[in-house]
């Protein structure tokens, strides 16, 4: 039983591990590019800029899309139920989207706009079907975080410009993935 928990605990850290480092290198990106500017400029212009900065925005969408990827695969195995199944899925899908941005940066054309649609299409599915099990199974706290996460993702669209709404809806992706790994980590079976 030990050996079964331990291994769960390491999806968890795929998916931290994921967020962390696409965070890093969006950071490192974005302060390298003097002309990109939070809620100006679309996170893509970091894969495109003509800069060194962009294959440490790349690297960052690939690596940590695998990274995610890979926790989404572990995921499915977790519990038994099929909602949180779903999820798995849903994250490994992220996972994939994600890398595809990275492999097809905004200079490629409209590949890159599809594997972008399709990453927050799968983080704002990916909440919703979170919260839904969370609701069900009791999961109080969690449901709350999925519901303010979810909520504010329209209430920013209404006030703020796409290009704000891009960024905000990356970071609370960043968040629900933070969450979910950090729960999915601490299943006790």
């Amino acid at each position: 039983m030990k050996k079964k928990l331990k291994g769960r605990s390491s999806i968890g850290i795929f998916g931290l591990a994921g967020v962390a480092f696409f965070a890093v290198c969006w950071i490192i990106a974005a302060t390298g590019d003097p002309g990109w500017v939070f809620g100006e400029s679309m996170i893509s212009d970091l894969g495109a800029s003509g800069l060194d900065t962009e294959v440490v925005f790349n690297s960052g969408c690939i690596l940590g899309g695998m990274l995610v990827l890979i926790s989404g695969i572990g995921m499915t195995t977790v519990k038994k139920e099929k909602i949180y199944f779903a999820s798995g899925i849903i994250v490994a899908l992220t996972g994939v989207f994600l890398t595809m941005i990275g492999l097809f940066p905004e200079d490629v054309g409209s590949a890159h706009v599809i594997f972008a649609l399709l990453v927050f299409a799968a983080l704002l599915a990916g909440m919703i079907v979170t919260a839904i099990g969370d609701l069900v199974y009791g999961e109080k706290i969690y449901f709350g975080i999925n519901v303010v996460l979810i909520l504010l993702v329209p209430f920013i669209a209404f006030t703020q410009s796409f290009e704000f709404l891009e960024a905000a809806t990356a970071i609370l992706g960043l968040i629900w993935l933070s969450v979910h790994s950090i729960k999915l980590s601490m299943i006790k079976q």
